[in-house]
């Protein structure tokens, strides 16, 4: 089992006394001082007042926060969780990407899905309907695009010779790994991605994420179970899995990481590959502790 620290989204509301006499890239550091395998951002460029309000998610510009943390670390991945490509070009994404994963020697790792928030796309004068075909579209342009070899195709986001500078490190390309429970989000990541990242949600929060309900890990187990079947059917090798632990609604920290390492062995047995671990803390010295405490609790027992 491999371990994703999560930048706590409800941290960037505070972030100045967050970050407090630090850097931003000391989010970076702890990970990989505390034994992490990876930290993660998110990607709200413009979210809505009402979504916020209700704690939803605030956002540094992902590319420029993994720039960042990237200068910071030799060590851990660096994914985004999740970006939403049809926000913005998607070779514009794919540049950005590639110069990251160029620049900290092939460490990126691309979490990215359809996206939900209406009021996101609409500020952002993006299209929310077609949003899907968007995404499938925009995998497949940005795959061409990190060839680093002259791009020329027809149909969605045609080009007539174009080469972008500088190729990923990784190649065809950083790993694709497809956010979302949906039957949409799960097709993607047995056809098009390298993972997925399903997310826990009851019933309430499946509806407004227009996805699926994952509340217990047995329902877990068998979503994971049907992609890496049908990915075998393809003749692809196992996806890597993502998942957030249905631990995180625990306030307690220390309490979370005591069930979460109650049940590392049953996410294994679901055919969880990584674990995010989204921390509470909202300074520095909060996050140090929450690290020492997951590396004792539960990196301990992987």
């Amino acid at each position: 089992m491999l371990f994703n620290l999560q930048f706590p989204n409800r941290a960037a509301k505070f972030l100045d006394s967050f970050v407090g006499d630090g850097r931003f890239s000391d989010f970076g550091a702890i990970a990989e001082e505390g034994g992490l395998d990876s930290v993660s951002v998110y990607d709200h460029p413009f979210p809505p007042d009402e979504f916020v309000n209700i704690g939803g998610h605030l956002s540094l510009d992902p590319f420029v926060s993994l720039a960042a943390l990237a200068e910071r670390t030799r060590r851990v991945k660096l994914m985004t969780n999740v970006l939403v490509v049809a926000y913005r070009s998607p070779y514009v994404a794919a540049h950005a990407l590639a110069s990251i994963d160029r620049l900290s020697g092939g460490r990126v790792i691309a979490g990215v899905a359809a996206g939900y928030l209406e009021g996101e796309f609409k500020a952002l004068g993006a299209e929310l309907e077609g949003r899907g075909q968007r995404l499938d579209d925009g995998l497949r342009a940005m795959q061409a695009a990190w060839t680093g070899t002259t791009v020329r195709r027809d149909g969605p986001f045609p080009v007539g010779g174009n080469t972008m500078f500088p190729p990923p490190v990784q190649q065809p390309g950083p790993p694709l790994w497809i956010g979302g429970n949906s039957g949409p989000a799960r097709r993607r990541a047995v056809e098009l991605g390298d993972g997925w990242i399903p997310m826990p949600s009851d019933e309430a929060e499946a509806a407004v994420n227009k996805s699926t309900a994952i509340s217990n890990v047995e329902v877990l187990a068998g979503q994971v179970a049907e992609v890496q079947r049908r990915r075998a059917e393809l003749g692809k090798p196992p996806a890597a899995i993502c998942f957030s632990g249905f631990e995180r609604s625990t306030r307690d920290p220390r309490q979370a990481f005591e069930a979460l390492a109650e049940n590392l062995a049953g996410y294994t047995e679901a055919g969880v590959t990584w674990l995010s671990v989204i921390p509470r803390a909202r300074t520095l010295d909060e996050l140090q502790a929450e690290v020492a405490a997951s590396a004792e609790i539960v990196l301990s027992r992987r």
